[in-house]
């Protein structure tokens, strides 16, 4: 039985639906993409990788091929009415170009927070030329972000996403697909 999956569309997108399971192509920005590799490699403290959750986006010509989180940290606390938490951020992803066209921009996206209040943290970004199947390694300087959540809200996670990429003619914005369960308890 599947899980019901919840859909965040870019800000370009004029309507949403779920891709199928396998995206060959693109008409929008004319490009097609190879198939994603089977895992995604992460580093890190525990206190980091047992909360990240890596967004999954089939249709994406860039793909998250491994994450390194050492020398972040993530500290939470909770008292009856809230629960706090403060993340020390520290992260470099490896990227790989998957689409058949060169591309010139990326940004990445990492949130902390629950299903449905998860703010922004960083915004890693690379500017270049990446060429069909090549790999790149974005780093995102140290920083922190905190923030609260009421208690029964929903465990705090820690989000990273493919936010947009830039062809030479078009800006595009990958859909986020997150299965209800990666938001803990409730599906929240």
């Amino acid at each position: 039985m599947s899980r019901p999956s919840l859909l965040l569309c870019g800000a370009l997108a004029v309507a949403c639906a779920a891709p199928p399971a396998v995206f060959a192509q693109n008409p929008a920005c004319g490009f097609s993409l190879t198939p994603p590799q089977d895992a995604t490699s992460i580093a890190g403290p525990e206190d980091v990788t047992s909360r990240l959750h890596i967004v999954s986006q089939p249709t994406s010509p860039i793909e998250i091929i491994a994450a390194d989180f050492t020398g972040a940290q993530f500290v939470a606390s909770q008292d009856a009415r809230e629960s706090r938490y403060t993340f020390h951020q520290s992260v470099v992803i490896d990227v790989r170009n998957r689409s058949d066209r060169t591309i010139e921009h990326i940004e990445a996206r990492l949130t902390a927070g629950t299903c449905q209040n998860a703010g922004r943290t960083g915004a890693p970004a690379w500017t270049g030329r990446l060429s069909p199947g090549e790999t790149v390694r974005i780093r995102m300087g140290q920083g922190s972000s905190s923030g609260t959540t009421g208690v029964g809200r929903g465990s705090v996670r820690i989000w990273l996403s493919i936010d947009r990429v830039d062809f030479d003619d078009c800006i595009y914005r990958p859909a986020q697909i997150v299965p209800r369960a990666a938001c803990g308890p409730g599906g929240r």
